[in-house]
């Protein structure tokens, strides 16, 4: 959650001149107002700060104001390339399309990946030799939450607790009326084919997998593997990587892209349990009765 500021607290100028810094412990997390009309008379900005919410357009100055940073101290120049990516949370795309809107107002190229898992994002930066990255997420944080993870050119790491000070800076800085009058002077570039084919690359690499080359070719050719994806951002790419690698049969469970990020899937009501019984999948009775069973 953003940390909430007093009215006292709140002035522009106050923050602004302080350390203060939007970001938490990894980028920013919280609760998402997909429509104007429930924060009338605030800016996105005071609609972070007093009331914890995201708007799509906080999104938009955003990433517009890392950007556009990046641009004015010559670490990037107009029509470079920004990688975007993001977890299915957003099926609708109001957040995601407003990130890329900030990226090409500000002037570079979007690479976009669509939904992908994190580490791509970072990982086809260095590829493509891009100049930052934007992960569209909230985690393991509930689906009616989002947020987004910032990622620099150097090795692809996130940013330091001073470069989210002066980022912050810079988000405060811009005026939304303004952001919201200027054209698209980037481009949108679709990059998703090209990003997955070196993901799974990456994961099927002998040293990635842990699997000795002498024993890829039959280690898993007799074995069954149930996937489950807990509707999140490896859906459809965790069973194929897996496919590659040389099982039998991959079933895919929870591999839904419509916004049920980890709901009634995934290991987090598994936790602690090293065995299920017929009672806990009891049909309504049983505290694993929401999970579907493979049977084989």
């Amino acid at each position: 959650m953003p940390p909430k500021r007093s009215s006292k607290s709140l002035s522009k100028k106050s923050l602004v001149t302080s350390g203060f810094r939007l970001q938490g412990t990894d980028g920013i997390r919280c609760e998402v107002k997909t429509t104007s009309s429930e924060v009338t008379g605030l800016t996105p900005q005071e609609t972070f700060l007093k009331l914890g919410f995201i708007t799509k357009e906080f999104m938009e100055i955003y990433a517009y104001a890392h950007v556009k940073q990046l641009i004015l101290k010559g670490k990037a120049r107009a029509g470079d390339n920004i990688v975007v990516g993001w977890d299915p949370r957003d099926p609708r795309g109001n957040f995601t399309s407003a990130v890329v809107s900030g990226v090409c107002k500000a002037g570079a190229n979007a690479l976009i990946l669509g939904v992908v898992p994190t580490p791509l994002v970072p990982m086809y930066m260095l590829y493509k030799n891009a100049l930052a990255g934007f992960m569209v997420t909230a985690s393991h944080n509930p689906k009616d939450q989002n947020g987004i993870k910032t990622f620099c050119s150097f090795r692809g790491l996130k940013l330091l607790p001073e470069n989210d000070v002066t980022l912050t800076r810079a988000v405060l800085e811009v005026n939304p009326s303004a952001l919201n009058k200027l054209s698209l002077k980037g481009k949108r570039i679709d990059s998703r084919i090209e990003a997955l084919k070196l993901f799974y690359r990456f994961s099927l690499e002998p040293e990635n997998t842990w699997v000795p080359v002498e024993q890829a070719n039959y280690l898993f050719k007799n074995i069954t593997l149930v996937v489950d994806a807990a509707n999140g951002s490896l859906s459809e790419i965790a069973a194929e990587i897996f496919r590659q690698a040389g099982f039998r049969e991959v079933i895919e469970v929870n591999a839904r892209l419509n916004g049920d990020v980890n709901l009634e899937s995934g290991v987090a009501d598994l936790e602690g349990k090293t065995l299920i019984t017929s009672k806990m999948i009891q049909k309504n009775t049983g505290s694993l009765s929401k999970h579907l069973a493979v049977t084989k």
